[in-house]
């Protein structure tokens, strides 16, 4: 399933946060009654309400699978009083006989089917109408003449069929419009969060992208909606720094310099960080030219706030002490970032 969570993670961009949705006063809402299959359609409607219920709550499954193997008997029933005598018949039982042996598994809330009518899209004349449910892994459809005989007396076969559609899906319309409503709400959450990701965290390159892709994996991967990472990772990531070594020259102490996080990792956001504000630590050289002192140096850097660094460098035994502002921000866009990322995690499912 990690195409579907790559799906989820960027093109939504959100995280995974609780959404408080007060499903009481979202779970009546339904079609308007169809002209036909009355009863079927309210028998649809406590399904549809006891479904709608189960979001976020936890309920008695088994109850719940029970009435929706009670509802699609009722369907059952209802083609057998209502089309027994149709043409599509034998096709409406296919479909039928599909649905009951889903009911009859659990209440997957991610598949539940719908009952479509629709005319051919390859028939230039209108005459065909096709029907069936629409699910996961079913593509199996009947389909009727409308221009019939049978299929022209009042009431038509068109007219009876988007009536039984109607009754039909309201077992699910609650739910489905609450779960969209929770989910846009999520969105709206998840958007802001990953907007504060990219305007507050470390700046990165294209490696230190695909390191933390691969540090956070199994985080981003998740069978969920879920969003930033609590840690940004660095890879031979360069900065500018202002260094001072107390043992160089007299006039040659503090100079510039190149500093290169070989590898490091950055707790971007305070809440999560170890010490209460965002942190990070590097294992870091510095290449800076000063007489009879090393020019490399070798030794940690420190992250503060995402933007102020400061470290420590042995150059051969003399002691360097340096300090760096995110200058790359300055260079680059954030938000670029993330496509570094997405590229990355559609690799991982291939692995």
């Amino acid at each position: 399933m990690k195409p579907l969570k790559i799906f989820c993670l960027f093109t939504l961009l959100c995280v995974n946060v609780a959404v408080t949705v007060n499903a009481a006063d979202n779970c009546d809402n339904f079609d308007p009654e169809p002209a036909h299959f009355k009863a079927l359609y309210n028998d649809s409607k406590q399904l549809g309400k006891a479904i709608c219920d189960s979001l976020g709550k936890t309920m008695d499954l088994d109850l719940l699978v029970g009435q929706y193997v009670e509802f699609a008997n009722k369907i059952d029933k209802a083609v057998e009083e209502n089309f027994k005598n149709s043409d599509y018949y034998n096709d409406l039982k296919i479909q039928i006989a599909h649905f009951k042996s889903l009911a009859g598994n659990e209440v997957d809330k991610g598949n539940l089917p719908t009952f479509k009518v629709a005319p051919s899209l390859s028939d230039l004349d209108g005459k065909i109408l096709y029907f069936g449910f629409e699910a996961r892994g079913w593509d199996t459809r009947g389909d009727v003449d409308k221009t019939s005989d049978k299929c022209t007396q009042v009431p038509s076969c068109e007219a009876l069929l988007e009536s039984f559609a109607v009754a039909i899906n309201q077992y699910k319309e609650p739910y489905v419009r609450l779960s969209a409503d929770a989910t846009t709400k999520k969105i709206i959450v998840l958007r802001k969060a990953w907007d504060s990701y990219f305007e507050n965290a470390r700046s990165q390159t294209l490696w230190d992208a695909l390191l933390t892709t691969k540090m956070e994996e199994d985080y981003l991967t998740q069978d969920k909606l879920v969003g930033p990472m609590q840690r940004q990772w660095f890879l031979v990531h360069p900065s500018v720094v202002i260094e001072n070594v107390s043992d160089s020259v007299i006039g040659q102490e503090t100079l510039q310099g190149l500093a290169v996080e070989w590898v490091g990792v950055n707790w971007w956001d305070k809440e999560t960080s170890p010490i209460g504000i965002p942190f990070g630590v590097s294992l870091a050289s510095i290449y800076s030219s000063r007489p009879n002192v090393d020019d490399a140096g070798h030794g940690v850097m420190m992250t503060f706030n995402n933007a102020l660094s400061i470290g420590w460098a042995d150059h051969g035994g003399d002691d360097g002490y340096y300090v760096s502002f995110d200058f790359l921000s300055l260079l680059t866009e954030k938000k670029e970032r993330w496509k570094d990322y997405k590229k990355e995690i559609k690799e991982l499912e291939f692995e």
